[in-house]
């Protein structure tokens, strides 16, 4: 199956299976909301599932890539599909975007027994795109299929997430990425793969971004020192980490606490995600206390669920506190 009706990845198969249950019990919900971190194939799945619903004549619950529909979703000329995401140079979904979706919705199917909508990054609308769109979910209109998709599900009001069949997408484990990224001759040119695998949560799209390639040891490196460092000043640590986002700060801090810990348990740093051997005497020689480890390991592990539950955290509080934590370590 070509990339241009969609595709599912390995590390998809559980949610794609439920998503062709669906199709075989005619009981597709109006509105599905696909979740996950980016670079798992969020828009490649819903995809592929619309492909599978606009098709002539799929087989073996599958899009058969050569009908007249299938052409026309190769082609991105197909009347009964729709996709919507941020304009270029802009950060949100604007409610002209959800207005112009709704009217076409509005239209009867003219080539298909469905017509599909997929929203990329549904968690950038505006309030009142959003409130635009949930007229469209309170009041589903027959054979059409709404698809959000969203690495930041939270952030989604709760209007519109509880009116979505939700779905849960699987990061790819550090082996089914590897094994995707040499089969994509991908994984010889991508250094640091295990760092970048953690950073980008198991998104193995993700890290295979050229535009990431040097993005999360930049961030890890400002972490390390700031955390190593004897006598780094507060504003210092502000100055180093203040145009991150909160949640790579999170990431960076916590992978390096927990290869920091590992160092500690086995003093040795040959399973360690980012610390590497010339360092592993920097760290014993610190003799950091290990339930104390554990405790600012606990800290990050709670920060991490009270974003994900939507929890709004100011990045610099964040940073004062972990700084002062890391202090009174040394």
């Amino acid at each position: 199956m070509t990339n241009t009706l969609g595709r599912h990845y390995p590390w998809n198969s559980d949610s794609w299976e439920l998503l062709q249950r669906y199709y075989t019990q005619a009981r597709v919900p109006t509105s599905l909301l696909l979740s996950g971190p980016t670079g798992i194939g969020k828009k490649d799945l819903a995809k592929f599932f619309a492909s599978l619903l606009l098709c002539h004549k799929p087989h073996n619950n599958i899009a058969c890539g050569s009908c007249a529909s299938c052409n026309l979703m190769a082609t991105g000329g197909h009347i009964d599909y729709n996709y919507v995401e941020v304009e270029e140079g802009s950060n949100i979904l604007k409610i002209e975007q959800i207005r112009e979706l709704r009217s076409l919705l509005f239209q009867a199917p003219a080539d298909s027994n469905y017509k599909v909508a997929v929203i990329n990054d549904a968690d950038c609308m505006q309030e009142s795109a959003a409130n635009s769109l949930l007229k469209t979910l309170e009041e589903p209109m027959g054979k059409t299929i709404l698809i959000l998709l969203s690495s930041k599900p939270w952030q989604l009001p709760l209007t519109i997430r509880s009116r979505c069949s939700h779905i849960k997408l699987s990061p790819a484990s550090l082996a089914q990425a590897e094994a995707w990224l040499e089969l994509n001759q991908a994984a010889s040119s991508i250094s640091d793969l295990k760092l970048r695998y953690n950073f980008a949560s198991g998104g193995p799209l993700e890290i295979s971004s050229s535009s990431t390639d040097n993005y999360f040891v930049r961030v890890c490196n400002r972490i390390k020192h700031s955390i190593l460092s004897n006598n780094c000043q507060i504003t210092d640590f502000i100055t180093s980490l203040s145009e991150l986002d909160l949640i790579d700060v999170v990431r960076a801090s916590l992978i390096i606490l927990q290869d920091i810990i590992k160092i500690r348990t086995v003093t040795s740093c040959s399973d360690c995600v980012y610390i590497q051997e010339n360092e592993l005497d920097i760290i014993l020689e610190k003799n950091y206390n290990l339930f104390s480890l554990y405790e600012i390991y606990d800290y990050h592990i709670q920060l991490l669920r009270e974003i994900d539950s939507g929890t709004v955290w100011q990045k610099n509080s964040f940073i004062l506190s972990l700084h002062q934590k890391w202090q009174e370590l040394l």
